[in-house]
């Protein structure tokens, strides 16, 4: 979904609904519930921090009861984004492209 901010498409945000635990396998390995992306002449005025706060209420109302999130280790403003939103770093795994950061957020 984008976000339109002053007329402008500033943010993305997806939210996966996945089955109960236990997930796909590529999901609980990789992947994530909720993903967002900020357009890069937009970044550091919160607008990620504000759709995660908002997709992780979306998340509740659909049932979900706690969510997972990565975040690629060479972007600390992603991972401090999930951090600031409540997220609990899980582990760091290779992905072959490099670290990822595992985040639970319990709603």
């Amino acid at each position: 979904m984008h976000v339109p901010v002053d007329g402008r498409r500033v943010e993305l945000r997806r939210l996966d609904r996945a089955a109960p635990p236990p997930q796909p396998p590529w999901l609980e390995q990789f992947g994530g519930h909720i993903g967002y992306g900020v357009r890069p002449s937009e970044r550091g005025r919160g607008l990620a921090a504000w759709a995660l706060h908002r997709t992780l209420a979306t998340a509740l109302d659909l049932g979900l009861d706690r969510v997972l999130l990565t975040a690629n280790d060479a972007n600390p403003a992603s991972w401090r984004t999930i951090e600031r939103c409540g997220g609990v770093m899980q582990d760091v795994i290779r992905d072959g492209k490099g670290y990822l950061r595992r985040y639970r957020i319990t709603l």
